[in-house]
């Protein structure tokens, strides 16, 4: 049972490669939806929260240090969605590195984190809804429920919540770019509003409001859980992990656009910190402040001129002389307030309106990871729950996170925002871990970097053609003229394509040999959309959408579809090796496996140490005993350098694994992040979180035990292997091994 329980699965081209999505999200797109989800998080749930409970002022402070520690991560991200292009690629990274069960664990917790967004977004928007209209759709959608007296559950139930999450799933059953174009709108509408909002608070800018709210008011403990707040502002860059079998060349893409993200929204976060909490002073602000309702509290500077007075306030009853103007001072204040109290008023509007498009696209951008997990795992049969076959939309899984935050809305707002704030930093923390083993692994996992293809220069294409030598035809300009260029190529890249074409007309001759005997095999090595689908075992992936080909459900090894697919380099055949991965197997000569041991043990070495010692500050940082207190973290802070220094000194596997994308600086940056994050999370979320986290992990192991153990897809799957039913006479090098192919009846 042990090893079943970490059965791993097999990493083979076809499961890298191969994807059963439409790939419809294109750059803007996806710049949209993680836009859309961290602005509206941060703007309207986490900054008031934490200029009025956490940090206070020092949340500009805390922000630094957070921008530091999200980038080195979205470096962490790249390397393993570069490696891995498949939705929900910390699942599917875990799967293959760890086993099913922990991978299991990683997505349960993942999902739950990603419920709870969708329903703290409904929860905020049916609260800005109801500010925005005074509070009348509340008076007849809100009925009590639970007791007031309850720490978890919320008094009352709002049913604007539950039409939140009905509209989103309304407009999820529509093609992914509806949702993205949705978004891209709403965006727009919202950074409009908040910039206008924001550039008359920059007027308003008093550095004594710092001082008279207390800079560092919170103390330690509020900058890291400040710091913890800030990273889950990050969840929309996160949130771009489980889309990359839906995006457009993703490994090509994937690395600038989660840098543009992350160094785009900490300036956009920066300039909003900065302008409210210079321009109001925040001890002021009641707990449950909104966004909008900040307005009405700004401070308002006299007016210098008396004659500018006049002129905006000609109701005013003056007595003049020849050198003095007297106002009467009640008149001056209550005439001067009326007028700033009623342009305060639209831009409290505009802020209610802001708020409510910027939670819209939230809630529209929070439902999507969370549909994705639902169906990684719903396809690996861990979830009971129907397996989705449309590559448009997971129906079912839009319909299961419905419902799942839908019952998640009964809870109170700060218990969700509590455990949204202790996910984020862990997720990061997860990411990170899996990007330390890969550089340690005996064979590294995943797609290493490809040599590059021809592409055309400026305007001018050439097209190279492998006779017996390198022959360059004539290139076509845009103002058609024609000239001839001449290339020189290094020996081994000419060899290397020569080898190529006289492996292709090999492979070309077997081909027509098994085409007299067997129909459904391709006529030509590069190309497959001429394929005719007239088997029931094989599906061209080019042609058409990859889909579940009705695989039964007392069938343990699941379908026999073959799945036929090229690769990017369409000079280069796709051929991979048929040897099987299981246990046993000898791994790489130049990589010891005991340096893979070592790691993972000076790893779990340095994050004890670490926690203790943000812990022990936590506890004994208040009481009379401080000087003991930072003597003994001191002690753990030099163990800590040791353990980091060890770590740096082992041998990684980079020699063996070109990336596309790569950690620079690895291992300290990795390292310098765990501190931060262990430090953050240690030393200030509160006990009550992890209480609430132990119940649900807890419920994903009775799930798992009762339904995915029983049922796994991996359970009882053997090797990927197909093999050609050659003649006798053939010998081993003559025979034709195909592309790739998913032939669960084969033996080990």
């Amino acid at each position: 049972m042990w090893a079943t329980i970490f059965r791993k699965r097999a990493v083979d081209e076809q499961f890298l490669r191969h994807s059963e999505w439409a790939r419809r999200l294109g750059i803007p797109l996806v710049l949209s939806l993680a836009s859309i989800k961290s602005i509206s998080l941060l703007l309207f749930i986490i900054l008031p929260l934490s200029l009025t409970q956490l940090a206070g002022p020092s949340t500009v402070f805390a922000l630094i240090f957070t921008f530091f520690v999200v980038f080195l991560a979205a470096n962490h991200q790249s390397e393993l969605s570069c490696a891995m292009p498949k939705n929900c690629v910390q699942y599917h990274f875990a799967f293959s590195l760890f086993g099913e069960f922990p991978a299991f664990l990683i997505a349960w917790f993942s999902l739950a984190d990603y419920i709870v967004q969708a329903a703290l977004f409904c929860r905020s928007w049916a609260q800005h809804f109801n500010a925005l209209f005074r509070g009348l759709p509340a008076k007849s959608l809100t009925f009590q429920l639970f007791s007031e007296d309850s720490e978890i559950l919320s008094s009352k139930y709002d049913w604007l919540c539950v039409l939140a999450a009905v509209m989103t799933f309304t407009l999820l059953l529509c093609s992914l770019r509806v949702v993205g174009t949705i978004c891209v709108s709403l965006l727009i509408v919202t950074m409009l509003i908040a910039s206008s909002c924001s550039l008359v608070a920059f007027f308003h800018l008093d550095p004594e409001n710092w001082l008279n709210a207390n800079f560092f008011g919170f103390g330690l403990k509020g900058v890291l859980y400040s710091i913890c707040a800030l990273t889950a502002c990050y969840t929309g860059v996160e949130s771009t992990s489980c889309l990359l079998e839906e995006t457009k060349n993703p490994r090509k893409r994937i690395t600038s656009v989660l840098n543009f993200l992350v160094v785009s929204l900490t300036i956009v976060f920066f300039v909003l910190a900065l302008v409210f909490s210079l321009s109001t002073n925040v001890a002021q602000l009641d707990d449950n402040i909104l966004i909008p309702e900040v307005f009405t509290i700004l401070n308002i500077p006299a007016a210098r001129s008396p004659r500018l007075v006049l002129k905006r306030f000609p109701m005013i009853h003056t007595t003049s002389t020849t050198t003095t103007y007297t106002i009467t001072n009640t008149t001056f204040t209550n005439h001067f307030r009326s007028h700033h109290e009623s342009g305060f008023q639209r831009m409290r509007y505009m802020l209610s309106v802001c708020s409510v498009c910027a939670l819209s696209g939230g809630v529209l951008a929070s439902f999507l990871p969370a549909t994705r997990v639902i169906a990684a795992l719903s396809h690996d049969k861990l979830l009971p729950y129907a397996k989705d076959k449309s590559t448009k939309s997971p129906y079912f899984a839009v319909f299961l996170c419905t419902v799942l935050v839908s019952m998640t809305t009964i809870f109170q707002t700060r218990v969700l925002t509590d455990f949204v704030i202790f996910c984020a930093p862990i997720k990061l923390m997860i990411t990170i871990i899996l990007t330390y083993f890969q550089h340690y692994l005996p064979e590294p996992i995943g797609i290493p970097e490809e040599t590059s293809s021809y592409k055309s220069i400026g305007k001018k294409r050439v097209r190279v053609r492998i006779d017996d030598g390198v022959s360059i035809e004539e290139s076509i300009r845009s103002d058609d003229e024609s000239m001839v260029s001449r290339s020189t190529f290094d020996t081994t890249a000419f060899l290397y394509l020569k080898a190529t074409r006289m492996e292709t007309d090999r492979l070309q001759k077997k081909l027509e040999r098994q085409q007299e005997r067997q129909n459904f095999l391709p006529k030509s090595v590069s190309q497959y959309h001429s394929i005719p689908t007239t088997s029931k075992h094989l599906h061209n992936c080019v042609a058409e959408q990859c889909v579940d080909r009705g695989a039964d459900e007392d069938n343990s090894l699941g379908s026999d579809d073959i799945h036929l697919f090229t690769s990017e380099d369409q000079e280069v055949p796709f051929f991979t090796d048929n040897n099987c991965v299981h246990r046993g197997n000898t791994p790489s000569l130049m990589v010891s496996s005991s340096t893979y041991r070592k790691a993972r043990i000076l790893l779990i070495l340095f994050m004890v140490c670490t926690s203790v010692a943000s812990v022990y500050i936590r506890v004994f940082a208040r009481s009379d005993e401080t000087s003991f207190a930072y003597i003994f973290s001191g002690v753990f802070l030099i163990v800590i350098v040791l353990v980091a220094i060890s770590i740096c000194k082992l041998q990684t596997n980079d020699y063996l694994h070109k990336r596309t994308s790569r950690v620079p600086l690895f291992p300290m940056v990795s390292l310098v992040s765990l501190f931060l994050l262990t430090v953050s999370l240690f030393g200030s979320i509160p006990i009550e979180t992890v209480k609430h986290l132990g119940f649900i992990i807890l419920i994903g192991v009775l799930n798992y035990a009762l339904y995915g153990y029983r049922h796994s897809s991996q359970r009882n799957r053997r090797c990927v292997v197909i093999q050609n039913q050659c003649s006798r006479s053939e010998t081993r090098d003559e025979q034709y091994f195909p592309i790739i192919g998913d032939d669960n009846s084969s033996q080990m």
